[in-house]
C-alpha cells in the first residue's frame, strides 16, 4: 500500500494544495519518517513518533510559504480521514482530523508548532501481557466517537557540525 499518492497543485509561488494519501504534519520529521538518511537516529523515538498510530491520511492538505523578516516560514494544514490496524491494539478509525502547523526556518535554527484535532473509534486494548499477566486480566476500554486533541513543539539547531533538537507533545 502506498505512503504517499496525491497530486499536488501550484496556485502560486507560495501557495500549494495537496489530494490524495500524504503524511500528516504533526512533528518536526513528519513528511520524511521512512527516509533513514534524513532523521538523526536508527529509527524515530515512539515516544513522540510512535503516539500517533499510522500518519499517513487521505484527505487535502495546504501548504503556505513565505518570509518573516529573517525567518522562511511554512504555514501546512490538512483535513483527512484514515483506517489502520495497530498492532497489539486492533483496528482504528480516524475521522475529520484537523492539523496545522507553522514552521520557521532561519540559518541553523528551525522551530515548530502544531495543533491536531480528531474523532475516532478505537477497541479495547489487551495490555495484560506486556504487564506479565495472562491474557484479558487487564484490558483498557476502546471509544467509539471519542475526541482527540494534542498540541505539538520542537526546535532544532544543525549547524553542519552540532545537531540539537527537542520536541514535546
Amino acid at each position: 500500500e502506498a505512503e504517499w499518492a496525491f497530486i499536488a497543485y501550484e496556485v502560486s509561488d507560495s501557495f500549494t494544495l495537496r489530494f490524495g494519501r500524504q503524511k500528516a504534519p504533526y512533528y518536526l520529521l513528519s513528511e520524511y519518517l521512512e527516509v533513514g538518511y534524513a532523521m538523526p537516529w536508527i529509527a524515530a523515538p515512539d515516544e513522540v513518533y510512535g503516539i500517533t498510530g499510522d500518519s499517513t491520511y487521505d484527505g487535502i492538505g495546504a501548504l503556505y510559504t513565505f518570509s518573516m523578516g529573517d525567518w522562511d516560514t511554512t504555514l501546512q494544514g490538512m483535513f483527512s480521514n484514515n483506517q489502520f490496524t495497530a498492532p497489539g491494539i486492533g483496528n482504528i478509525e480516524l475521522n475529520d482530523m484537523l492539523t496545522g502547523s507553522i514552521t520557521a526556518e532561519n540559518g541553523s535554527w528551525t522551530l515548530r508548532a502544531g495543533y491536531t484535532t480528531v474523532s475516532g473509534n478505537i477497541p479495547n486494548v489487551d495490555i495484560s501481557s506486556s504487564l506479565g499477566l495472562p491474557a484479558n486480566t487487564f484490558v483498557l476500554p476502546g471509544n467509539s466517537d471519542t475526541d482527540i486533541s494534542y498540541t505539538s513543539l520542537g526546535a532544532r539547531y544543525d549547524d553542519g557540525e552540532w545537531l540539537v533538537m527537542s520536541e514535546m507533545t
